[in-house]
């Protein structure tokens, strides 16, 4: 009966062990340190819209290009757009929530920006890093009201 009492007791103890939590951390705060992010944003102040996205940060998924990285964000924050060519090759946003390419003029259209610089290459060829913002902008002057 005492090694019954024992066998329980170590038993018990080993059980106590593994359900005790090591740290005072969350899983959450663990899933974010170990997953990188970027954030994104959609403005149209040109024609008095504001943000059409307000910066919003997007898990960036492993392999995964500028081009999809956006479209992900966009179809999350269920807002329409169009775009022409693949997100992994030739992409062109055409438009976003109305806003597209001539419809303000025939200089007006979206521009992006990495990290408030703008990049001389397209979405595609871009691989995003924890931390980097992608502005999208849209102009009615080739990008001189900006």
């Amino acid at each position: 009966m005492l090694k019954w009492l024992a066998d329980t007791a170590v038993a018990g103890a080993l059980i106590a062990a593994l359900f005790t939590p090591v740290a005072d951390v969350s899983i959450d705060e663990i899933i974010y340190e170990q997953s990188p992010f970027a954030t994104v944003s959609v403005e149209a102040y040109t024609v008095g819209a504001d943000y059409l996205l307000e910066p919003t940060a997007f898990e960036i998924f492993p392999g995964e290009n500028c081009a999809e990285f956006l479209v992900r964000a966009l179809d999350a924050s269920e807002i329409e757009y169009t775009y022409s060519g693949a997100v992994d090759e030739g992409f062109y946003l055409q438009s976003i929530d109305g806003y597209g390419e001539f419809t303000h003029g025939p200089r007006s259209g979206w521009l992006y920006f990495l990290n408030d610089e703008m990049p001389s290459y397209g979405m595609t060829d871009i691989f995003l890093d924890e931390g980097d913002w992608i502005r999208l902008v849209y102009t009615l002057s080739w990008g001189d009201d900006i």
